[in-house]
C-alpha cells in the first residue's frame, strides 16, 4: 500500500484544473500537521472518472533563511485503471504554492530530505540504472530541472513548472 501511495494521476487538464486548488489546500492541511514521512489519504467520488485518490506526504523543509522550502510527494490515483502519476510540490516557508515538478515515475520520488538535499535512490533509465543515491540541493531556490541519466540518450529531464508558468 505505501509503494501506491506515492503514486500520482496526470488527470486531463479539465479534471486538473477543477481539483488543482483542492490539491495545493490539501497540502497545505498536510504541511500544517508537521508530520514528515506520513502518507496522508484523501479519496473523493468524481461522475466522469470514478474514485479519485490523493496521497501526500510531506518530505520536510529544504534550505535555509528566507530561502527554505517545503517538499510534498504528491500523488492521485484515479478511475478503474488506477492510473497514476507522481508529482513533487514547493511551497515557501509561509505555506505559498510555488510550483511542481510532474510526470516521475513511482520509484524516482525522493525518498526524504538529508542534508539539506533530496535523495533519490535507484533511479533507472532504459540505458543503465544508478544504483547510487542522487542529491538535488535547493541552495538557489527550486532547481529549474531535475536530471537522472547515464549519457544524453537516457536522461530524464523533470522540469519545474512555477505557478507562472503552471497554469
Amino acid at each position: 500500500m505505501v509503494l501506491v501511495a506515492f503514486m500520482c494521476l496526470c488527470l486531463t487538464d479539465n479534471i486538473a484544473q477543477t481539483t488543482s486548488n483542492d490539491r495545493i489546500q490539501y497540502c497545505i492541511y498536510v504541511i500544517k500537521k508537521n508530520i514528515k514521512n506520513k502518507v496522508f489519504e484523501k479519496a473523493r467520488i468524481d461522475a466522469e472518472y470514478g474514485k479519485i485518490e490523493t496521497n501526500v506526504c510531506y518530505l520536510g523543509l529544504i534550505g535555509k533563511g528566507f530561502d527554505t522550502f517545503k517538499i510534498l510527494n504528491v500523488s492521485v490515483i484515479s478511475g478503474m485503471s488506477h492510473r497514476a502519476t507522481n508529482e513533487i510540490y514547493v511551497f515557501n516557508k509561509g505555506n505559498k504554492y510555488l510550483g511542481r515538478y510532474k510526470g516521475f515515475f513511482e520509484k524516482e520520488l525522493p525518498l526524504r530530505i538529508s542534508e539539506n538535499k533530496l535523495v533519490f535512490k535507484n533511479i533507472v533509465t532504459s540505458g543503465c540504472k544508478l544504483t547510487q543515491s542522487v542529491f538535488v540541493g535547493f541552495e538557489n531556490g527550486p532547481p529549474k530541472q531535475i536530471l537522472f541519466g547515464c549519457n544524453t540518450f537516457d536522461d530524464r529531464v523533470y522540469s519545474f513548472f512555477s505557478v507562472e508558468t503552471d497554469k
